[in-house]
């Protein structure tokens, strides 16, 4: 599979997918068009196909506001040719992008013959229902889902106050109680015969809860709704990935060019020409696993170039390798050094799946590191302290 721009042979592929938004808004084909004639460094109209094997999967159409607003025009996939999996890592990668440009909100109209699906995974990856909206006919019905972005880091202790601050700003209204505060829709937005019920939200002990119904709140749960968002606390701390550099291509898009050597119409883009993979993994040594939450940053480094990337951590699982040392080709993650911690015949090894992965604007050196924290070293350390990772996220962006 690959990821790409649109090309204007694409335009056949592109009709026959966005069927269900083209008979919503007819207009939208000339949006289309000016996707693929505006081709300048000021682009306004954007779109992107998911390739396999020459047949067009996947496609997306959005528009780019002066208010720092895009707007989905259209998106859809062929669920004979793409799965769901594989549909919800092609929107992901457009959430990374948006985020790169600094994005305030990403909203999308969603044709009701295709709401079901669509709602399931766009709210795997942190967008929220907004709204229902019909003209009276069975044709016009959508449902408005949003995406807002967060660029800022908060501590875990502080997580309710930061969820009532964007409640309010959604149209809730809160008040506080001891160890939290109720919410509910506010009059003014509530359905015609239906009365807004309070809920609560509050801590119990460590756990953020809302009922009723009761339901825990995880961490990754906040920061994926609001991504790039983040949560920290004093017990845990990003976790570093070291590979050599051509283990590192095969899992992550390096820069091809330094950053000073790029003129001034490159656009700093996750969307290019590359290899779309589902397979999103990477191997460590088994110290440290119980410090691993999902939504953890990682920060990769890769020897002889530097940090190049984060991304947040889905999940990971402990396997068993024999002869290690023989199949580190199969481990991109585990590097020579690290062999005289294990056991050589038999050995266990961390594997860590993630997402979101952001690529720097600007590769960081060993040295630039360095001067940042002089204990720093990328062949030992497993995990950067917070105030390291946000340091090298100051400089790379």
């Amino acid at each position: 599979m690959f990821m790409r721009p649109t090309r204007k042979s694409d335009v056949g592929a592109l009709i026959h997918l966005f069927e269900p938004w083209f008979e919503l808004d007819p207009t939208i084909a000339q949006s289309v068009a000016n996707a693929l004639d505006n081709r300048d460094d000021y682009q306004i109209y954007h779109s992107n196909v998911l390739e396999s094997l020459g047949e067009i999967v996947a496609s997306s159409l959005w528009i780019l506001r002066d208010n720092k607003e895009v707007s989905i025009l259209a998106l859809n996939f062929s669920e004979v040719s793409c799965s769901n999996e594989a549909f919800e890592r092609f929107v992901e990668c457009h959430i990374v992008d948006w985020s790169k440009r600094g994005i305030k909100k990403v909203t999308t109209k969603v044709p009701l013959i295709l709401a079901e699906n669509f709602t399931i995974t766009l709210k795997k990856i942190g967008f929220i229902f907004e709204s229902f909206s019909s003209d009276g006919s069975d044709k016009n019905r959508t449902v408005t889902m949003t995406k807002m972005f967060c660029y800022r880091t908060a501590p875990y202790s502080k997580a309710l106050e930061f969820l009532q601050e964007k409640l309010v700003s959604l149209g809730y209204e809160t008040m506080p109680e001891a160890n939290g505060f109720v919410f509910r829709i506010a009059p003014v937005y509530q359905r015609p015969f239906i009365i807004g019920r309070w809920h609560r939200m509050s801590f119990s002990e460590n756990d953020i809860i809302v009922y009723p119904p009761a339901k825990k709140i995880e961490p990754y749960e906040i920061e994926a709704m609001f991504y790039p968002f983040r949560l920290t606390s004093p017990e845990e701390s990003p976790a570093l990935v070291t590979l050599e550099k051509r283990r590192a291509c095969s899992i992550l898009h390096i820069p091809t060019q330094h950053p000073e050597q790029e003129d001034m119409f490159s656009e700093d883009n996750e969307i290019i020409d590359c290899e779309f993979s589902l397979n999103n993994s990477t191997y460590s040594i088994l110290s440290g696993h119980r410090k691993l939450r999902r939504g953890l940053p990682i920060l990769f480094y890769v020897n002889g170039v530097g940090a190049i990337g984060e991304a947040r951590i889905v999940d990971w699982q402990i396997e068993t390798v024999s002869n290690l040392s023989r199949n580190l080709e199969s481990f991109p993650g585990i590097i020579i050094e690290d062999l005289d911690q294990i056991e050589p015949k038999s050995a266990q090894v961390l594997k860590i799946n993630f997402n979101y992965y952001k690529g720097f604007p600007r590769t960081l050196s060993f040295e630039e590191i360095k001067s940042l924290d002089s204990n720093f070293n990328p062949q030992r350390r497993r995990f950067v302290p917070n105030d390291l990772f946000e340091s090298i996220l100051g400089q790379a962006y």
